[in-house]
């Protein structure tokens, strides 16, 4: 009787259970796939930042004419300025900007000039002067516009007024491509002299007869 009772009861319990103890999943299972999930997407997120590194890279990496611009961005210029006795002109060297046009580059040799030498050299042109419109280079004219100062500050005198002149001119001749002449206008307007000495109503030659190349100066 007992015997029969033990295999009833068996029976309801597998009825009960479906005949099987259900087994339980295993947590370290899961974690390992998520850590390998995790580190999936790492390696996705590294690859997609190296890939956009390296494009930006590529793009903003100068290429050879870009560097080649770079290091001729920059010109050496003789500029001309008087001797202690206003007898010759000197010449000094500096650098400028070269911006690739012969109008740019004989604007940065006058706006040179205006500021003066550096090495003991005389001034030539007046303080205060100014360009007031864009330096013009055509078919071997360039034509240059000063403010009042040019005229009203200039000190006189005919050695004066030579160097003065042909400090222009000849600092645009030989550091401009081209430029054989210069025409001086003073407020937009040509005049006849700068102090009543030197013809500039028209285009004014280079004269390298004025020229001490000897005495030449790099400070």
């Amino acid at each position: 009787m007992a015997n029969v009772n033990y295999k009833a009861r068996r029976s309801s319990s597998r009825k009960r259970g479906g005949g099987r103890i259900p087994k339980r999943r295993s947590k370290r299972g899961w974690g390992t796939w998520f850590v390998i999930w995790v580190g999936c997407l790492m390696l996705l997120a590294g690859g997609w930042l190296g890939y956009r590194f390296w494009k930006q890279r590529d793009r903003t990496a100068p290429g050879p004419e870009a560097r080649k611009e770079t290091q001729e961005a920059r010109k050496r210029i003789t500029l001309l300025f008087s001797d202690e006795q206003a007898e010759f002109l000197v010449g000094e060297t500096r650098e400028v900007v070269d911006l690739g046009s012969p109008s740019a580059l004989a604007q940065a040799v006058l706006e040179e000039l205006l500021r003066g030498p550096r090495s003991g050299l005389q001034p030539t042109i007046p303080a205060g002067t100014r360009i007031l419109s864009p330096v013009s280079c055509s078919q071997g004219l360039c034509t240059v516009d000063f403010s009042e100062e040019f005229v009203t500050r200039h000190p006189g005198g005919s050695s004066g007024e030579l160097m003065t002149v042909y400090s222009v001119v000849e600092s645009l001749c030989i550091n401009v491509p081209g430029v054989k002449r210069v025409q001086f206008l003073v407020a937009g307007k040509p005049r006849e002299s700068l102090a009543g000495h030197l013809f500039i109503g028209g285009p004014v030659t280079s004269d390298p007869s004025l020229l001490k190349r000897e005495a030449w100066q790099n400070p």
